[in-house]
């Protein structure tokens, strides 16, 4: 039996130099509330601080995911400038549409993405109190680094 909630699922990848994503990823990232942005960022973000993300950010990468016709989360695949790439999955959902796999979703998405790209190494940072992410990381096959930072989880999945 299939899941309502993720057959109803919009997956909109954008191309990552052209610039009509922008004003969708800050228009997302302030519609998110002070806990969501915590959890995004891993630090408290000024909406000042999230339009000039929106504006500089470069990633490799951008997918948002909507239902119902709305925009309800989006995901950045960042990959570094180097000879073996690695590369970072920053992802949020709108808090009402939390707790129905859309996370996941996406998760998963932007990790088959990597993949298809023959990226051997994704990293995801979040904060120790974000359960979902690490629920959802977790499932992925993520695997969690010795802490350096009480507050702050870093995992990793080599292929």
């Amino acid at each position: 039996m299939s899941d309502p909630v993720l057959s109803r699922l919009q997956f909109q990848a954008y191309w990552p130099d052209g610039q009509l994503w922008r004003p969708v990823l800050q228009a997302h990232l302030l519609h998110l509330g002070p806990e969501s942005r915590l959890n995004r960022f891993l630090a408290w973000s000024s909406d000042a601080a999230v339009i000039r993300y929106a504006a500089a950010t470069r990633p490799a990468f951008v997918l948002g995911v909507g239902r119902d016709g709305r925009l309800c989360g989006f995901a950045e695949l960042h990959v570094s400038d180097s000879d073996d790439p690695m590369a970072e999955i920053a992802l949020s959902v709108n808090e009402a549409d939390r707790r129905a796999g859309i996370g996941g979703a996406l998760f998963d998405a932007v990790l088959s993405e990597g993949r298809r790209r023959g990226l051997r190494d994704i990293w995801i940072h979040f904060l120790r109190t974000n359960r979902a992410i690490q629920r959802i990381s977790d499932r992925a096959g993520f695997v969690r680094l010795p802490e350096h930072d009480p507050g702050v989880v870093t995992a990793h999945i080599a292929g």
